[in-house]
């Protein structure tokens, strides 16, 4: 008995793919998105609860796979990481429950990867509001997470 899952993210919808090597009668898709999810096509909404639905999908034969589009209701930030794929999925069967596989993790679709300018100041968080380069190398030689403002500097060459 093998079942595949795959998602991906195609702009503001999610695409979504089941495959089987056995055939499943009447098979309802139960996940969680991060807020209230809404069906775009290849399937019927039959409720949700806050991010949770389930999802009426037609019948997979043996061998077959069944392709389904779901959204984000009232989403205002554009999805493309993993978070915002169905995770926790399992169908519903009239033989019983079958978990599904989970997703590859990572960003999953079409969107680009965030292109980030430049930066001149100092990587550091917070930035310092004043600060001035005074040349050669300072070596850091005791740290302890609790009481980093006690860290001992020394001037090397």
């Amino acid at each position: 008995m093998i079942l595949t899952f795959d998602a991906k993210i195609m702009g503001e919808e999610i695409h979504c793919e089941i495959g089987a090597d056995f055939a499943i009668a009447e098979p309802i898709f139960c996940f969680s998105l991060m807020i209230k999810p809404g069906v775009v096509a290849g399937g019927n909404l039959l409720r949700r609860y806050a991010g949770y639905a389930e999802v009426l999908l037609p019948d997979i034969p043996a061998g077959g796979t069944v392709r389904f589009v779901l959204r984000h209701d009232g989403v205002e930030v554009p999805v493309h990481n993993r978070a915002w794929l169905p995770l926790g999925g399992y169908l519903r069967t009239t033989t019983g429950c079958v978990a599904l596989p989970g997703l590859v993790e990572g960003v999953r679709g079409d969107v680009p990867p965030r292109v980030v300018a430049d930066f001149k100041g100092l990587p550091l968080v917070p930035q310092p509001t004043e600060w001035h380069p005074a040349g050669g190398r300072w070596r850091l030689t005791g740290f302890r997470a609790s009481h980093w403002s006690r860290c001992r500097l020394s001037r090397g060459g």
